[in-house]
């Protein structure tokens, strides 16, 4: 899977994270603080997305069924379904850690 990643240079982790991508792995490395075209495009195509942190790596959280449970007011919480959305990896060491929080996002 090809992921976008939000660069900071001046983040030591976020300098071994890139340097340790894999070769042609055809990822999209935006550097935050020295890209302000892409950071622009960036926030036009993914909303609300804003680093706390770097690296940060965006995934796709898919639809997750939501069963009913019981709220803090002991008020019943209909099941639903929670809609599709962008999210950000903070702080990664790895893309296995990106993946595994992907594998966390299908379990729902």
């Amino acid at each position: 899977m090809d992921y976008v990643i939000l660069h900071n240079r001046q983040s030591a982790a976020s300098r071994d994270f890139v340097a340790n991508l894999p070769e042609g792995g055809g990822h999209t490395v935006i550097e935050w603080y020295t890209e302000p075209g892409a950071v622009a495009k960036f926030l036009e195509d993914y909303p609300g997305l804003y680093p706390s942190d770097f690296p940060s790596v965006v995934i796709r959280i898919p639809d997750v069924r939501v069963p009913e449970k019981v709220g803090l007011d002991s008020e019943a919480i209909p099941a639903h379904l929670a809609p599709a959305h962008w999210e950000l990896v903070r702080c990664p060491v790895s893309l296995a850690e990106v993946e595994a929080a992907m594998d966390k996002a299908l379990e729902g």
